[in-house]
């Protein structure tokens, strides 16, 4: 391979590639460290608890929110405690959801919602329409932020209808939750301009033969 090629190639994956963490990947979620409120509770104890509705199912690396009676009530939620401060700098733009949308959801949207050691908070809003039934589809929403919030220390992570008395069905299959840092709009053109470069050696490259 040249110098260009290589230039290219170089050129290509470095803007192309950009942060994410992983938020939660849904591969074991009962434990001491997640707490469910209301119709996500199990005995719909607003109070909140380490036991689920008893309808909802632990699947491989993923996790179904379904039931009768579970709705999208801002007092009805899943928080996931990290046993040590997670950081998302650089990585928060953006949080990612990826999941799968279930036939009998009546709810519009959700709420992702992250807490630093402060009790600062930052959330993202995904629509439920935006996401596929029967297959997983990844969906991208921006952050807001409340003043102060430490993106380098979050210490959990809220699902959440977060509709005040909201009544609507809530079913939704969660793969996993990111957050990412986003190439703006500019960046596609770099990469395009890499990528040509590489389509460019590889003829000069082909005519020297």
């Amino acid at each position: 391979m040249n110098r260009l090629s290589l230039l290219a190639i170089t050129c290509a994956l470095a803007v192309c590639s950009h942060g994410q963490v992983t938020l939660q990947n849904f591969s074991s979620v009962i434990g001491p460290n997640t707490y469910f409120y209301g119709t996500w509770e199990a005995s719909n104890d607003t109070g909140g608890s380490i036991n689920p509705n008893t309808q909802f199912i632990q699947g491989t690396d993923e996790y179904t929110i379904d039931g009768t009676g579970v709705t999208n009530a801002d007092s009805s939620y899943i928080e996931f405690f990290n046993a040590l401060p997670v950081s998302i700098s650089g990585n928060s733009d953006y949080l990612g959801v990826t999941g799968t949308l279930l036939t009998n959801n009546t709810a519009s949207s959700f709420q992702i919602t992250l807490v630093d050691n402060r009790a600062k908070t930052a959330f993202a809003t995904f629509v439920l329409a935006n996401f596929s039934v029967g297959s997983p589809a990844t969906i991208y929403s921006p952050v807001t932020m409340q003043p102060g919030f430490d993106v380098s220390a979050i210490d959990s992570l809220q699902i959440s209808g977060a509709l005040p008395s909201g009544t609507s069905r809530f079913s939704f299959t969660f793969d996993s939750i990111t957050a990412a840092a986003i190439p703006e709009p500019s960046t596609y053109v770099l990469i395009a301009m890499g990528l040509g470069l590489v389509g460019l050696a590889i003829r000069r490259r082909a005519q020297r033969f």
